[in-house]
Parts: C-alpha cells; sequence; structure tokens
C-alpha cells in the first residue's frame, strides 16, 4: 500500500485541528487509518510532515464506528500525535 499524506494544522480557538488528505486513494474507513498506526514505523511516518511537525499515529482503540471527526492532537515539543 503507497499512500501519501499532506496533513494541515490551523489554530482554532487555542485548539488544534486536523485535515488529513490522502493523495493516492480515498481512505474513508477507519480500519484503513488504523492499518497507518500499527504497521508503520517512526522512520516511515517521518515522511508524513507539515511544518517541524510529524504526524504519529497512535491507536488507541479499533472501534470502526467513528471517523476522522474523532482525531484528537496531543501537542508537544515538535510532534503532533494524532490519537484514534
Amino acid at each position: 500500500m503507497n499512500i501519501s499524506l499532506e496533513a494541515g494544522f490551523t489554530k482554532v480557538m487555542g485548539n488544534t485541528n486536523i485535515m488529513l488528505q490522502f493523495a493516492n486513494q480515498k481512505i474513508e474507513r477507519r480500519s484503513n487509518i488504523l492499518i497507518l498506526g500499527s504497521f508503520m514505523s517512526n522512520q516511515e511516518l517521518e515522511k508524513f510532515t507539515c511544518g517541524v511537525h510529524t504526524l504519529i499515529f497512535h491507536v488507541a482503540q479499533k472501534n470502526k464506528t467513528s471517523g476522522l471527526s474523532n482525531f484528537q492532537v496531543d501537542e508537544r515539543s515538535n510532534v503532533n500525535r494524532a490519537h484514534l
């Protein structure tokens, strides 16, 4: 699976909003995103950058009923962690 990711981060009233665009295919199911979080190493994720921020997927639970709107960002140092 070759998926390139463009991530944009905007600050709105102190909150960080995530916008994700997958260039090579349309990702609609949470299971596809869980594959990214589960099997990609930190080195592989380094190419998914927005400025100095690195987007790292952490799989909190395998609940396929939730969508991208439930992403939460934990912003520490130069690392943005997207919790699924």
